[in-house]
């Protein structure tokens, strides 16, 4: 019976998926991320009825300032949702890059 269920145990732990890797450095993730929460907290000015297509085109200028496709960016972001511990990190240095600009716009 132990037999059965150290078996059991290893093929649960050889089974467990690896987080994905992020093809990106942190900074460079914190900067699409800062740029995102931007553009972001700008459309909140936008009326609703154009939100959905101004949107799109803001991601999509934002992918390409930095190199990448929307699609690319999307994937980015659901890998990193995969990886808890390691969004939490990047957006505590989001969250004080961002109180850091609002500081000096003062």
């Amino acid at each position: 019976m132990k037999w059965i269920c150290a078996c059991c145990l290893l093929v649960l732990i050889a089974c467990r998926e690896e987080p994905p890797e992020l093809p990106l450095s942190d900074q460079e993730l914190i900067t699409i991320l800062v740029d995102l929460h931007l553009a972001e907290g700008a459309m909140q000015r936008v009326p609703a009825e154009w939100k959905d297509s101004i949107g799109a085109e803001v991601r999509a200028r934002i992918a390409v300032q930095h190199g990448m496709t929307p699609e690319e960016i999307e994937t980015l972001i659901g890998r990193l949702q995969l990886v808890p511990e390691k969004s939490m990190m990047l957006y505590d240095s989001v969250i004080a890059r961002l109180d850091g600009s609002k500081t000096s716009e003062k």
